[in-house]
């Protein structure tokens, strides 16, 4: 009975192998993605691209449960459309490295301390002089630079060192902003597709080295399985386990 189940776990081996080398080549051709997204707006999902896997997990807001799914969907589409057409709340960036490993996170707490943290364009904005003020406005959310109404538009040579001095605070205000992690609290891990397929392929291996040591020591006189001595044995069954000899009756 275990070695049927052994057997058996060694086919399902097999073919999970297959489509985890069938889906490797793929990825480097199509990108595929499975995406759960729950009632209580929390989600799950499964993307892999170029080689690489990724699952991301999105917490429903505080308060909320998943509450059933709401919508299943699979994706496939090639590479050239991932920017337009991802599903993720922050961009699946492939590292170019084949052992690459990499877990990211955002917790609760760290969602609420961004959003209580005040607005840098908002401090950016009220550092402004009296008469820069006057001219134009800074979007406390965006950071977008616009004019008043009514403004003239003509600053003085001391305003338009500030103007320029104000832009490349909003720039790096910008670029600061998009390196930081975005979104309801979350987690995913990437990595290389390649372990799964050592993972898949442990029972099959493990019954390929059964095959090999089997008829190693039958080739040297001794049972298959528990490897005792058969040297003159009429009863074409071992002594010591039970198991049928190769090549020999068993009697009536």
């Amino acid at each position: 009975m275990i070695r049927r189940l052994l057997t058996g776990f060694s086919l399902l081996s097999l073919l999970l192998s297959g489509l985890v080398v069938g889906e490797w080549v793929r990825s480097y051709r199509k990108t595929d993605d499975l995406f759960v997204i729950y009632n209580g707006d929390g989600s799950e999902q499964l993307r892999i691209r170029q080689g690489m896997v990724m699952f991301h997990h999105t917490s429903p807001p505080l308060g909320k449960s998943r509450d059933g799914i709401r919508r299943l969907s699979v994706n496939s589409y090639r590479d050239e459309s991932l920017a337009a057409s991802t599903n993720s709340p922050t961009p699946f960036v492939v590292p170019k490295v084949w052992h690459s490993f990499r877990l990211e996170s955002l917790s609760a707490a760290e969602v609420a301390r961004a959003q209580a943290a005040p607005s840098p364009y908002a401090m950016l904005s009220g550092s402004m002089s009296a008469g820069l003020s006057n001219e134009i406005s800074v979007d406390r959310q965006t950071g977008s630079v616009s004019l008043k109404p009514g403004a003239t538009g003509q600053l003085t040579a001391a305003e338009q060192v500030e103007m320029m001095r104000l832009q490349n605070a909003l720039l790096r205000v910008r670029i600061s902003s998009s390196s930081r992690p975005i979104g309801p609290p979350h987690w995913r891990v990437i990595f290389p597709a390649w372990p799964l397929l050592l993972i898949a392929a442990i029972p099959m291996v493990h019954l390929c080295v059964n095959l090999i040591r089997k008829r190693r020591r039958r080739s040297h006189g001794l049972c298959g399985v528990c490897a005792y001595d058969l040297t003159g044995n009429q009863s074409g069954v071992c002594p010591e386990c039970g198991t049928a000899v190769p090549g020999k009756p068993r009697p009536a």
